[in-house]
């Protein structure tokens, strides 16, 4: 992950944050999930989105390091390493993520 960022998930209803495990993160999926350098941060970060609903919207609005966390970490398979990422500019990443999301055939399950 980009910048030694951490996974918390945190309650918005109370302020609670806690370091996401996917034990958590099942059994509370109200709870958001955030990647931030500490629980002071994630209070105040937004939540980083779905990749089955995000929209274009919410991809021009992220940071690099949003997108390269959305790309790595959100979406499965992943769209390429931290490392190829990084050497990319944001509107690469961006256009990237685009098209594994909204051009390619999706599986059906």
């Amino acid at each position: 992950m980009p910048a030694a960022l951490q996974r918390f998930l945190v309650n918005r209803e109370t302020g609670d944050v806690w370091i996401w495990t996917q034990r958590l993160a099942e059994s509370y999926p109200q709870f958001e999930e955030v990647f931030a350098r500490d629980a002071k941060e994630a209070k105040i970060k937004r939540a980083m989105p779905d990749p089955r609903t995000v929209s274009i919207a919410q991809l021009e609005d992220m940071s690099k390091n949003d997108l390269i966390l959305f790309a790595t970490v959100k979406m499965e398979p992943a769209v390429s390493t931290v490392e190829e990422l990084e050497k990319l500019t944001k509107d690469e990443i961006r256009d990237r993520i685009k098209e594994e999301l909204f051009t390619r055939p999706q599986a059906s399950g």
